[in-house]
């Protein structure tokens, strides 16, 4: 009798060495695990796409023609154009990062975004030609020589100028919030590279 109470003990220790709430089971640790998963893919991901924001607001404010108008036009055109900028320098980089997201909408406006991004990055455009196109869209400068191009590399560049000009009409920011958890993030990047720049001159 006392050999088997040992073992059922025994056995009963075993038994109660897993916790039995939700945070000791299997299924706990495989959905956590999962979950740390995408957690670390979602967050290599946005630090990768906050430095592309960077370099796109840097191009932008470096321009002659931004820093000529005022403030409230700057930050205006920031909102209406930073994401033509972003979708560029996106493609321009080769990167295209994974994003584990949970809301319907902002899966689908990143999808949108990623179609967009290798559409322009399958192109047979160089970095010089993308830039031209930023320049025309967000600036009106008519830059690209198109007249010295075969017919079907003006056919494509036509198409990827009609590509980021779609971007203007995307839900910046939906967009924003699935690349950055934070709608705001493009303006107060503005913000504080204008200040770095004001201090410098100062």
């Amino acid at each position: 009798m006392l050999i088997f109470r040992r073992f059922s003990w025994s056995c009963a220790a075993k038994i109660r060495s897993r916790p039995s709430t939700p945070e000791g089971s299997i299924l706990y640790d495989l959905l956590t695990t999962g979950a740390s998963k995408h957690q670390d893919i979602n967050s290599a991901s946005r630090a990768s796409f906050k430095n592309i924001l960077d370099e796109s607001i840097n191009y932008l404010i470096r321009k002659c023609t931004f820093l000529k108008i005022p403030l409230p036009e700057q930050l205006s055109l920031i909102r209406r154009d930073w994401l033509c900028v972003f979708l560029i320098k996106c493609a321009l980089s080769g990167l295209s990062p994974s994003l584990a997201l949970n809301e319907q909408n902002e899966r689908e406006i990143y999808e949108e975004f990623r179609n967009m991004t290798e559409f322009v990055q399958n192109s047979r455009a160089n970095e010089n030609e993308l830039t031209d196109i930023i320049s025309a869209v967000v600036f009106n400068e008519r830059s690209l020589q198109l007249s010295r191009l075969t017919q079907e590399h003006q056919l494509q560049l036509g198409n990827i100028l009609l590509c980021v000009s779609e971007a203007r009409r995307m839900d910046s920011q939906l967009l924003s919030s699935a690349l950055f958890r934070d709608v705001e993030l493009p303006i107060r990047q503005t913000i504080k590279f204008l200040q770095r720049m004001a201090s410098k001159n100062y």
